[in-house]
């Protein structure tokens, strides 16, 4: 039993180092508001009593599930449940982070906005417009645009954006 919890410790304590992570950016792109205060504070501490909720009642429904499928299927009902909560668990924090649009820009988002504003002033980029004609150039995607077509599969790039790094390319090529 130790070796387990000890293993299920150290993965738990990675998670939230990941998790803390993320909450910070989003904390801080809930709390910009132009001409007006910051409330981070504010933001933190309702988050962190969500979170202890959130905790302790996945904690009790744990329990019941635990005691229903063990009791029931054994090692593959647990196996079972702890993929189908996972898969559920990646949903909604999909969906989350898709409900808070972030104002920063990592590889991937600036890719997504890079790609669209060339895409869509390709002419006036390459410069093969007409010159007569005058042509505006559109505007970057918004951040709620680029929170739609942001991905968040995990070992599945969506872009190019991950490929930035070739190590050990030749330098012929």
């Amino acid at each position: 039993f130790l070796p387990c919890a000890s293993i299920a410790n150290i993965g738990k304590n990675i998670g939230f180092l990941a998790a803390s992570a993320s909450r910070a950016a989003i904390h801080q792109s809930l709390t910009k508001t132009e001409g007006k205060t910051s409330n981070l504070g504010d933001v933190t501490a309702k988050a962190g009593s969500q979170a202890i909720l959130a905790s302790l009642l996945g904690t009790g429904f744990g329990i019941i599930f635990s005691q229903t499928f063990c009791s029931d299927y054994g090692t593959a009902g647990i196996l079972a449940g702890f993929v189908v909560l996972s898969a559920v668990h990646q949903v909604c924090t999909y969906k989350a982070i898709q409900a808070v649009p972030l104002k920063t820009l990592d590889r991937h988002r600036l890719h997504i906005v890079l790609d669209s504003y060339m895409k869509s002033n390709l002419d006036q980029v390459i410069g093969q417009s007409d010159r007569s004609e005058q042509h505006s150039w559109k505007a970057p995607l918004a951040p709620t645009e680029v929170a739609e077509r942001e991905s968040f599969l995990p070992l599945m790039p969506p872009d190019q954006s991950v490929r930035w790094l070739s190590v050990g390319a030749s330098l012929v090529e």
